[in-house]
């Protein structure tokens, strides 16, 4: 996958070309969702959605996308299921932003239960032990 660089303009040749080169799919903007809606094929696209802004999301979005990154630093199981009923069909990412502590190895399995595809920073992840700081990939995944 890969993720747009945001703090540009959208240039919709570069997405076809980075999508005819080495990515599946994208990760757009909400706001560039309705411009890429119809040119590029929606199983290629997810949504980054920040939790501030998620009640802008149209009616017509998720019909035009394969999928949701819900980016947050605190995660809530419960705060994602409504996502994934409005999104049916859709797959769930989560991407956990950098925090001080990484979410708990029963929060990772819990949003895998749910089907959610948790992103997690490497500068959360370790091959060592679980600490309060870094959790251990092989116990998470």
């Amino acid at each position: 996958y890969a993720l747009l660089d945001h703090n540009t303009s959208l240039d919709l040749d570069d997405i076809v070309d980075i999508l005819d080169k080495c990515a599946e799919k994208v990760i757009v903007l909400l706001a560039w969702a309705n411009e890429v809606r119809g040119i590029i094929p929606a199983k290629r696209i997810l949504i980054l959605l920040d939790v501030g802004n998620v009640s802008a999301v149209s009616d017509r979005i998720p019909n035009g996308v394969s999928g949701v990154v819900l980016k947050t630093s605190n995660v809530d199981i419960d705060f994602i299921d409504p996502f994934k009923r409005f999104f049916t069909g859709a797959s769930m990412h989560l991407w956990i932003t950098e925090s001080s502590s990484p979410p708990s190895v029963a929060t990772i399995r819990a949003l895998r239960t749910t089907g959610t595809i948790p992103i997690i920073p490497t500068s959360l992840l370790t091959v060592k032990q679980t600490s309060r700081t870094k959790v251990n990939v092989a116990d998470a995944f």
